[in-house]
């Protein structure tokens, strides 16, 4: 005899969504650089986040279904691929910073920093977004297109 299981409800799913992604974010937040067993708190939440959002139902999943967070997921090796690029000019950059003490429009530039550490994140996160757009657009679409051509060209790989 087989019977069939009633779905969840979709509050269900949200609500498991929302704690996951709860958990996750104090995981990146409030677990230190450095890696140590409380990186858990970051892996677990990623992995459940997984099987969680597969049913694509949810507030989450509904989220990450929009057109664009699918374009992101688009760009998303590029991103990845051209973020240290990105890493590396900020750390140039950050050598070049004035010393805490240095006065800057009237401030010490010490008291810059927490404006400075959010333009310095949103410009890092936007330079990141365009610069992966830019990866996948010219090189990464380009590159598969060429490889498909040439195996469907009727070329093949010798078998050695």
């Amino acid at each position: 005899e087989r019977t069939t299981k009633k779905p969840w409800p979709e509050v269900a799913h949200s609500l498991i969504q929302l704690a996951l992604f709860a958990v996750l974010l104090w995981g990146i937040y409030y677990t230190g650089w450095s890696h140590t067993p409380n990186d858990l708190y970051t892996a677990l939440p990623m992995m459940a986040l997984i099987f969680v959002l597969a049913s694509d139902r949810g507030a989450l999943a509904r989220v990450l279904s929009t057109k664009p967070m699918l374009r992101l997921g688009e760009y998303s090796y590029g991103i990845y691929m051209g973020q240290t690029a990105l890493l590396q000019l900020i750390r140039v950059i950050e050598q070049h910073y004035p010393p805490p003490g240095a006065m800057v429009l009237g401030r010490r530039f010490a008291d810059w920093a927490g404006i400075l550490g959010w333009v310095e994140a949103l410009s890092l996160l936007t330079l990141a977004v365009l610069w992966g757009a830019l990866l996948t657009i010219c090189v990464e679409r380009p590159a598969a297109s060429r490889i498909k051509r040439f195996f469907h060209d009727g070329h093949r790989l010798k078998a050695a």
